[in-house]
């Protein structure tokens, strides 16, 4: 697989390309891909997973919190989770940057037939 420092290319297909980083915190790993969609042109997804300990503050704080959203669920309140991903210093925005441009090159020249498909040579 292609690495761009801390970027790395996880997949290519000819209307997909993927690739994987980190959070400068340590506490995500990110993935994100360049699709080509007929309709829309370009989209751009990015999906964040997150390691959050059980029990941070303690085993019982930590079962409180897990009854009370529990509880919640069961009555139809919304339960929100909200995510920062915080990429630092100018050479991880730099690779990031230069993966969307390959990437989105990419997923246009396989629009015209430049790329080979899937299963036909692709990587």
């Amino acid at each position: 697989m292609d690495r761009i420092a801390r970027v790395e290319k996880r997949a290519e297909y000819d209307r997909c390309v993927m690739y994987s980083t980190h959070c400068s915190c340590g506490g995500h790993d990110v993935t994100f891909s360049i699709e080509r969609e007929d309709m829309l042109g370009l989209e751009l997804y990015f999906k964040v997973s997150s390691k959050v300990p059980a029990y941070e503050d303690g085993f019982f704080h930590g079962v409180w919190h897990k009854l009370v959203a529990t509880v919640r669920l069961w009555f139809g309140y919304k339960i929100e989770f909200e995510e920062m991903i915080i990429l630092s210093g100018p050479e991880h925005i730099r690779d990031i940057i230069t993966a969307l441009e390959e990437g989105s090159e990419h997923v246009l020249k396989a629009k015209s037939g430049q790329v080979p498909h899937a299963g036909e040579g692709a990587k």
